[in-house]
């Protein structure tokens, strides 16, 4: 199987748009497989590994890893094409990635497996190249839940901002401060004591169901991080490394801290959600719902023009008083004026995604390590798929929305950005991949300023 054309090409098309339908499955029981699975990519091609093994007894037979050669006798080249409904992801890059998580963690209701049943597994050892078939079990998954208790005694400041499960290892830098949502490492050894190292881990800052008003949580993390960088000595650049952040709240309110200059802003098209109604297996109620004191789709409705599909719908970044907005955006509270590399992997989504798509299209600066997930927008609609006799088999998750840029061209889900310094992260380079993406990001930071 190719994968040059690395935006999946299975999934369902829609009948308005060149949009998406992606499969989409409620989760409810979950069962831990004792053999976890990840995946690198060699060569243009997904490998997958043992990652952890969470039962004692096969680790005389297997080690972390060790590569999957196949799996329920589907081979290891057959796996994304059996398994890619596992996914949600819209790029094969992520693909892999979900399914390595989905047979590791295993949702119940769509797999009819029961805990205590077994995978067949032949594994190829990594050191030795042996191969050995071994049994794993699936177990009721358990995951670890912090409890929460409102008194003096919870607050926790000993644990840090940057749990273990998101350790770095930068390598010569130390980590030196942190706020809600960011970590800053800096290093006292030449050439890396010029360019700090921020990690922001997240955009997310509402809380208790998006009750809390975040704003004010943002404008801390803005000031504390600002008043950071001012106490630094000289710097010549700022590694930004969002790896692991899932998104959040706008893109926008963070370009404004870190594009060195104006940008333009995507152009968000919405179909017109009364078009819907003639599937009663959508569920729009709630889309249609929400757009009846819309001005901008009220507007749209009254100036629609025969065959129009599309509405324009107004910018995050435009205040709801402008009568008029421009997409081009000019930030206004930049922490710095120094160059910014970007280190982006599969882990960067949603918000982080949108981000990270603006700062490669709008060329702010050398973007470093993998693709991003390719998935920006948080606009779903959902079609129940039914057999004949009425019995569900669960639900595609579609997407009506497309963002296109000031031509007209695509930018939106599954629309891999380019990556300036491509660095895989694979199994053999686990210890020294951090290091590594320092050390590329600074020589990206050298040609930029040359």
């Amino acid at each position: 199987m190719e994968y040059t054309n690395t935006t999946k090409n299975v999934s369902y098309q829609s009948v308005f748009s060149n949009a998406t339908f992606q499969q989409s499955i409620d989760v409810r029981t979950r069962l831990s497989n004792s053999l976890q699975m990840k995946v690198e990519w060699i060569d243009g091609k997904p490998q997958f590994y043992i990652s952890s093994i969470l039962d004692d007894s096969l680790t005389s037979k297997v080690s972390v890893g060790d590569v999957v050669v196949s799996l329920n006798s589907v081979s290891a080249d057959d796996i994304l094409k059996t398994y890619h409904q596992l996914s949600n992801g819209n790029n094969w890059y992520s693909i892999a990635r979900g399914i390595a998580k989905s047979l590791s963690t295993i949702r119940s209701e769509i797999s009819h497996y029961e805990e205590g049943d077994k995978m067949n597994w032949i594994i190829r050892k990594r050191e030795s190249n042996e191969i050995v078939e071994v049994k794993s079990t699936l177990q009721v998954w358990s995951p670890q839940k912090e409890t929460i208790n409102y008194d003096e005694s919870s607050i926790g400041i000993d644990n840090g901002i940057c749990p273990e499960n998101r350790s770095r290892n930068y390598g010569a830098y130390d980590f030196v401060s942190h706020g809600i949502n960011w970590c800053l490492y800096t290093s006292k050894e030449a050439p890396y004591s010029e360019y700090p190292i921020l990690r922001f881990h997240s955009f997310y800052y509402s809380y208790v169901n998006g009750q809390i008003d975040p704003r004010p949580r943002v404008r801390t993390d803005y000031y504390h991080l600002r008043a950071q960088l001012k106490n630094q000595n000289e710097i010549s650049g700022i590694i930004l490394d969002l790896r692991d952040n899932n998104g959040g709240n706008s893109p926008y309110w963070f370009l404004d801290w870190f594009a060195s200059q104006p940008y333009n802003d995507t152009v968000t098209q919405y179909p017109f959600y009364e078009d819907f109604v003639k599937f009663p297996e959508l569920d729009t109620t709630k889309y249609i719902q929400s757009q009846e004191t819309d001005p901008d789709y009220l507007r749209a409705k009254e100036e629609r023009k025969e065959g129009q599909r599309f509405y324009v719908k107004r910018s995050l970044d435009c205040h709801k008083d402008k009568e008029v907005c421009s997409n081009l955006i000019t930030p206004k509270h930049q922490i710095t004026e120094k160059p910014i590399a970007l280190l982006v992997g599969m882990g960067c989504m949603s918000s982080c995604d949108s981000f990270a798509s603006t700062f490669s299209r709008e060329e702010l600066g050398p973007i470093v390590g993998e693709p991003t997930a390719a998935a920006h927008t948080n606009s779903r609609l959902y079609y129940d798929v039914r057999t004949s006799s009425g019995m569900s088999l669960g639900k595609i998750k579609m997407i009506p929305n497309r963002d296109v840029d000031e031509s007209g061209h695509d930018v939106g889900e599954g629309m891999l950005l380019v990556i300036d310094y491509p660095l895989w992260n694979n199994f053999e380079t686990l210890e020294t991949y951090d290091s590594q993406m320092v050390n590329t990001a600074l020589k990206a930071l050298q040609d930029w300023e040359e």
